[in-house]
């Protein structure tokens, strides 16, 4: 076993233009263990994991596993609690601590004024298990198609 990375890119996609992106990260995070992480290159966004596995192809089926069986899991009964408990509520916590921060920052500093304050972004609690769930099963398509060809023998 070794460290794998797989990912893929998307031309023109902004950082931030998926608003379930973040509660799709944490859910994922929560629920399997896997970060998807994500980086703004020129004109193209970077999506991608690392993992341990033997090889590529392994950590594409991997991941491919892990991201069904948590989209299977927002779309179940008890996925928008899922959804509230594990991602939401997290990562709302984490935006309050890092406006708070920023606040006390710059409280604790001159150079800034009260009008160049920019509040951390928020996830909107509009955001629902469904918009979620289609943000993994994007990520699924685009994993599964970044598993590499075997040549035919």
């Amino acid at each position: 076993r070794r460290a794998v990375a797989v990912g893929f890119t998307e031309p023109g996609a902004p950082c931030g233009a998926d608003a379930g992106f973040a509660l799709a990260r944490r859910s994922v995070r929560a629920a399997r263990g896997i970060d998807v992480l994500r980086l703004r290159l020129r004109s193209h966004t970077c999506t991608w994991v690392m993992l341990s596995a033997t090889d590529e192809s392994a950590a594409v089926r991997s991941v491919a596993a892990a991201l069904r069986a948590v989209r299977e899991l927002l779309l179940g009964p008890d996925g928008a609690a899922l959804l509230r408990t594990e991602a939401l509520i997290p990562e709302l916590r984490a935006a309050e601590d890092i406006q708070r921060s920023v606040a006390d920052a710059s409280d604790a500093s001159d150079a800034f004024d009260a009008s160049d304050r920019v509040p951390a972004s928020r996830p909107t609690t509009a955001t629902g298990v469904g918009e979620v769930g289609d943000v993994i099963a994007r990520w699924q398509r685009r994993f599964a198609a970044a598993l590499p060809e075997v040549p035919a023998t």
